[in-house]
């Protein structure tokens, strides 16, 4: 069905980890980055 699954609430490096282990699809949460205005997301994606 071409779906992904979001992972949400990710906040340690340990669960990002088990995650990628498991072969997670996407990831959130506040180890990644807290909530953003839209005028810091996206200097964050430009990274």
């Amino acid at each position: 069905m071409g779906l992904k699954a979001v992972a949400e609430g990710v906040e340690d490096e340990v669960l990002l980890m088990r995650l990628k282990e498991l072969s997670g699809d996407l990831a959130q949460g506040y180890h990644l980055s807290r909530p953003l205005p839209p005028a810091k997301l996206e200097l964050w994606l430009k990274g």
